[in-house]
């Protein structure tokens, strides 16, 4: 595929977290850290990257609760709460997208696929 011009990639990072961590079986570190959601996360990331060669990517995060409970108060309402070691490897997402500086967005109220 040959691509002219600059391409900004914009990915829903808390769907494709969600999507590592429960699409992939359980894999651990040898000290026992789960990792799993962060394999499948920058395996994912680095497929976007070989096939739409961005020069710019950014990653959009959902921050808290969006409008749409106040639209359908019924909305993810059978949801469990996430587990902490998907809120462990989503930490471990941010601390190393930071220090490779892909930026991260998210805007308070809003799901990351409403600010895309």
């Amino acid at each position: 595929m040959k691509i002219i011009g600059s391409r900004l990639v914009l990915i829903d990072a808390s769907s494709l977290l969600y999507r590592s961590f429960y699409g992939l079986k359980p894999l651990t570190t040898s000290q026992g850290q789960k990792v799993q959601a962060v394999y499948g996360f920058f395996k994912s990331m680095r497929q976007i990257f070989d096939s739409y060669q961005p020069s710019c990517v950014a990653l959009v995060w959902d921050k808290g609760d969006s409008g749409r409970k106040i639209i359908y108060p019924d909305y993810k309402k059978n949801r469990q709460a996430a587990p902490s070691d998907l809120l462990e490897q989503r930490h471990t997402i941010q601390t190393i997208c930071d220090s490779i500086k892909i930026p991260q967005v998210g805007v308070a109220g809003f799901e990351a696929d409403d600010v895309i």
